[in-house]
């Protein structure tokens, strides 16, 4: 910006303020404003209807983006039996294979040149009710114990 005298600074600040206002807060409810150079600009009101929308698109698009991934990762590389999995797996890739362990519905093995490597098992819905019922008897006897200790020591 060239050196302007005082007057003729103080007036394109001015002006250049009352752009920003509309601008930023289209007092009027303007759609656009005008630059220094006249070109229309959409003002932040307007645009910040769509930016929004678009931000939430995309948030939309990557629940569902990591959601298929999920179900892709889940779905894809289960085999039938170990050795299926090793037959259709690359070296040093995974594989699960759902188990007939009651305890346990799926192992995830690593394919180590041709041989199956046990890395996790995942525990079945009833191991999982089972070490819930389990807790749940543990607490009730912890709190059986607590309020046996309180009467006996005359906590009452």
């Amino acid at each position: 910006m060239a050196n302007l005298p005082f007057d003729q600074a103080a007036q394109r600040f001015q002006d250049n303020e009352q752009r920003l206002n509309v601008f930023i807060n289209a007092p009027a409810a303007e759609t656009v404003y005008l630059t220094v150079d006249g070109d229309p600009v959409p003002t932040l009101p307007f645009l910040l209807p769509a930016v929004e929308a678009a931000s939430a698109a995309a948030r939309a698009d990557a629940i569902r983006a990591d959601a298929a991934a999920d179900a892709a990762w889940l779905s894809g590389g289960v085999y039938t039996t170990v050795a299926e999995g090793l037959r259709e797996t690359a070296n040093e890739r995974y594989f699960s294979v759902p188990t007939d362990e009651a305890a346990t519905y799926l192992a995830l093995y690593r394919n180590e040149g041709g041989v199956a490597r046990g890395i996790k098992f995942y525990p079945s819905a009833e191991a999982v009710e089972n070490v819930r019922i389990g807790m749940a008897g543990i607490a009730t006897g912890l709190v059986r114990t607590q309020t046996l200790m309180v009467q006996s020591n005359g906590f009452e």
